[in-house]
């Protein structure tokens, strides 16, 4: 009894990390999906940062079906159906390496918006600096996303493993994963506190 609560845990927390994981990513593609109304920048630039916003939303989807789909392997496991929550691992993971590129297409659009901007004639040299420190603060943040999804990878594989053998060593690996990914959470959350009040300043989009 003691080890099926213990293992139950190890799951919940699981669950919570994924979920913390969801919240960034949604600013991030909030950020993204501004209105354009009354920008100083080209239409070039507004029509390039729409697309990056759809990229953002995909982003955010698989990311949320991700979480959800751990919240299922969780009841599966608890259930004791054990091969369905292994083939549910299996198309998590898919998902997963899904949001992982896609955040990486992010990156390389956001890339881009910077050049973008840089040709606008009508916009400020100090309002271009601006923009282009805040875009590497973007970048940097989605390096720290795709890392996360790096380690939810690693999370699964061991969950996977920890199912089947159902052995307090493997739960053991489990929650050291889960130990890696939290340890990212608040340097995250600084990167996005950071970039938030960037875009602030900007005021690309009044």
């Amino acid at each position: 009894m003691e080890n099926q609560e213990y293992i139950k845990d190890i799951l919940k927390k699981g669950g919570g990390i994924v979920l913390l994981l969801l919240g960034v990513l949604a600013v991030v593609y909030f950020v993204a999906n501004i209105s354009s109304k009354g920008s100083d920048f080209s239409q070039n630039f507004t029509s390039k940062y729409r697309e990056a916003a759809i990229r953002g939303r995909e982003v955010s989807n698989l990311i949320n079906s991700v979480a959800l789909d751990i919240t299922e392997i969780n009841q599966l496991d608890k259930s004791g159906k054990t091969d369905k929550a292994l083939n549910l691992i299996e198309n998590v993971k898919k998902d997963n390496n899904a949001a992982k590129k896609k955040a990486n297409n992010l990156s390389e659009d956001l890339e881009g918006l910077t050049d973008v901007a840089l040709e606008n004639e009508d916009v400020s040299e100090a309002k271009k600096n601006k923009l282009k420190k805040a875009v590497n603060k973007e970048l940097e943040l989605i390096d720290e996303l795709v890392r996360y999804t790096e380690r939810i990878d690693k999370f699964l594989k061991a969950l996977s493993v920890a199912i089947v053998s159902d052995d307090r060593s493997d739960r053991l690996t489990v929650s050291e994963n889960l130990s890696a990914i939290n340890s990212k959470h608040q340097e995250i959350s600084k990167l996005n506190s950071e970039l938030l009040a960037m875009v602030k300043q900007l005021k690309i989009f009044d």
